[in-house]
């Protein structure tokens, strides 16, 4: 991590690392408004808790706040609409649908 601007949350369940979250801190390019985005939330398939991914979204949030960052963003990627429900229960609504294009 390179940056006061950015962070690595690591999430560590009975000593072993199971989830992780990287993201960064950054003034939009088209107004005065500070944003957050992650880069990589991910937690373990056997570790998906709701406890582990509140405990994650509690401390990028926080740490998203000391920049002023009101609306921060958080990417709930593949088909589990759980991840969505859970998002949603936080007060996230959906902004965007990105695609990513396979090489062929």
């Amino acid at each position: 991590i390179n940056g006061s601007d950015s962070c690595a949350f690591v999430l560590v369940d009975a000593d072993k690392p199971v989830g992780v979250l990287f993201a960064i801190a950054f003034e939009h390019p088209f107004g005065p408004v500070i944003m957050s985005k992650d880069s990589l939330w991910w937690i373990e398939p056997t570790a998906r808790r709701l406890d582990h991914a509140n405990a994650m979204l509690d401390v990028y949030e926080a740490w998203a706040a000391t920049f002023g960052v009101v609306h921060p963003g958080i990417s709930g990627l593949g088909k589990d609409p759980r991840v969505l429900k859970l998002l949603e229960r936080r007060g996230y609504v959906v902004a965007d649908t990105n695609c990513i294009k396979r090489a062929s």
